[in-house]
């Protein structure tokens, strides 16, 4: 059932709800520690970056990489389900099609996870510096 009219929303629950109330909850993201290693790489030189993360339960992961123009380059994992843990994917500066990225910049590391029991998307955005 919607429900439709004037609401107040209570990040901090009052003493006394009224009687429609909508309480809000946040989830700590199942994602933890997800960095670059290293931070700057020239994909030229053959280069590799790692992405490493921390899953705290089973997800189901996808991570994507974009250029400094927000087009998507390249999909290092798309629904991979992984379990709990340390985890780290590699990424050698091409594209989907297997070029060396052509534009130096900050990319955006994209990383998705959907919790397996209960269907929670988390999103985590990191930077890396491609130059040539």
């Amino acid at each position: 059932q919607m429900y439709q009219g004037v609401f107040s929303v209570f990040f901090d629950i009052p003493r006394a709800l009224p009687r429609h109330a909508i309480i809000l909850r946040t989830v700590q993201s199942e994602v933890t520690e997800f960095r670059a290693e290293p931070y700057l790489f020239k994909p030229v030189f053959r280069e590799v970056s790692t992405f490493t993360y921390i899953l705290a339960k089973d997800a189901a992961v996808t991570v994507t990489v974009s250029d400094p123009n927000g087009n998507a380059v390249r999909t290092l994992l798309s629904n991979v389900a992984q379990s709990a843990g340390n985890r780290s994917v590699e990424w050698d500066g091409r594209t989907d099609t297997g070029q060396v990225v052509s534009v130096d910049g900050n990319y955006t590391v994209t990383l998705t996870t959907v919790e397996s029991g209960s269907g929670l998307t988390s999103t985590q955005l990191g930077t890396i510096v491609v130059y040539k």
